[in-house]
């Protein structure tokens, strides 16, 4: 049995206090360690159950096997009466224009996006992404003018809704919601349920399905998009920009190359630690904010780390706390407003919705085991990267973030606010 040391021996020696301080770390890091754990099984839902997964590929068939139909709207002459309309369900739209009309197909395509492939899905938003193609053929080329996309969009939709109402695989009539970084009741998308009442993740959270409207690339003309130009002339002057409205548009075609672009950095996450800080800092942003219009949304925040990875400010042999405070830190540090942020370059087949549900079904399936079928390394050609010079220049003064893709075409930041970026320092 050792010696006791007496009571009026001396001050414990710069040896002993610093073992002492190295004990005490090392529980308070094993504790946080176990509490960040325990917060990831809390927020973390459980993915590839099959029969959620069968009701979606259902749900995707019906999508893809609906009519071709006539859609139309227009306004009442007095602006008193209500609209007419070709389907009961589209008189109670309001839409910007007098009228608008097109022959009504199913989607080219139906591909799963979003943080359900990723596995960074957080409780209590569980949210499987669906994003449909509209069919070229119910667009014009000039349609990008004077909020002509946007009714046509919304029209587009609501039939889709009325007609997904029958459908047995899903619960309730679907509803309109709006993105995190969408939020504008011109630009909405659709929520449903699918019908499986037994079917929960385990803690009574049923999974939603929202489904996007997208465009394919070539639809409109990119210069066209561009912020200087003004593509609202009915409502703005001659020398007035759209430059929120054009950044719209042009995000519309970019969900399914993004996503390649999440999923090249995100397939090479063996550990699994990017996943977890993406969670993290989807729960840090949450209680953060909150519901704070002009906050920065999961997506923006997804883009951010592959960014950092990017820049090799992170790497995939951190852990995943470590992922988080390095992000934490460089939002801290670094003045989003002034300095503009460049994304790697996407890989051209991207914009072929190599992703998702494919036509066999496939994206679900490889959910299931987190590798989506998504070739973004493959040999086609890379977009140029613009440089932080040209890109600042291109979105000086219409934005308050400038975080864009590698060439320029669309900024993903610009949904965020002056007021959310200060709070970020």
């Amino acid at each position: 049995m050792g010696k006791k040391r007496p009571r009026s021996a001396s001050v414990p020696s710069r040896d002993e206090l610093s073992s002492y301080s190295e004990t005490e770390l090392l529980y308070k890091s094993n504790l946080f360690r176990m509490q960040t754990e325990e917060l990831l099984k809390e927020v973390s839902p459980q993915y590839g159950n099959k029969r959620v997964e069968a009701a979606l590929r259902e749900l995707r068939e019906a999508i893809l096997s609906l009519p071709q139909a006539q859609v139309s709207w227009e306004a009442a002459a007095d602006g008193c009466a209500p609209p007419a309309a070709s389907h009961e369900s589209l008189s109670r739209l309001q839409l910007t224009g007098s009228r608008a009309h097109f022959v009504w197909n199913a989607p080219d395509k139906v591909e799963l996006i979003g943080s359900y492939l990723l596995r960074t899905c957080t409780r209590p938003s569980l949210n499987m992404d669906l994003a449909v193609r509209l069919p070229s053929s119910c667009l014009l080329s000039k349609d990008y003018l004077d909020q002509r996309y946007t009714d046509k969009r919304l029209l587009y939709i609501a039939y889709l809704a009325e007609q997904l109402s029958g459908v047995a695989c899903v619960a309730e009539a679907p509803s309109f919601c709006y993105l995190p970084h969408l939020q504008d009741a011109r630009w909405p998308v659709l929520q449903l349920k699918l019908s499986l009442p037994s079917v929960s993740d385990g803690a009574g959270h049923d999974w939603q399905v929202r489904i996007i409207p997208t465009i394919a690339a070539d639809v409109f003309d990119a210069t066209k998009l561009r912020p200087s130009r003004d593509n609202l002339r009915f409502s703005h002057g001659a020398s007035t920009s759209s430059a929120v409205y054009n950044n719209r548009l042009a995000l519309e075609s970019e969900y399914t190359s993004t996503l390649a672009l999440l999923h090249r950095y995100y397939q090479k996450d063996k550990s699994g630690a990017l996943r977890d800080a993406s969670i993290l800092l989807k729960v840090w942003a949450r209680q953060r904010f909150g519901a704070q219009a002009g906050s920065p949304s999961p997506l923006q925040l997804s883009l951010l780390l592959v960014h950092l990875l990017d820049a090799r400010a992170l790497t995939l042999a951190m852990g995943a706390y470590h992922i988080f405070r390095v992000t934490i830190r460089f939002l801290a540090s670094t003045d989003l407003a002034t300095q503009p942020i460049v994304l790697p370059p996407f890989a051209a087949e991207a914009a072929d919705g190599n992703a998702g549900v494919d036509d066999a079904g496939a994206g679900v399936a490889a959910a299931g085991d987190g590798n989506a079928d998504i070739d973004a390394n493959g040999g086609g050609a890379v977009r140029p990267r613009i440089s932080l010079a040209d890109a600042a220049s291109q979105w000086a003064g219409g934005f308050a973030w400038v975080l864009t893709d590698s060439c320029a075409r669309v900024n993903f930041g610009a949904s965020v606010g002056r007021g959310a970026l200060g709070e970020l320092r």
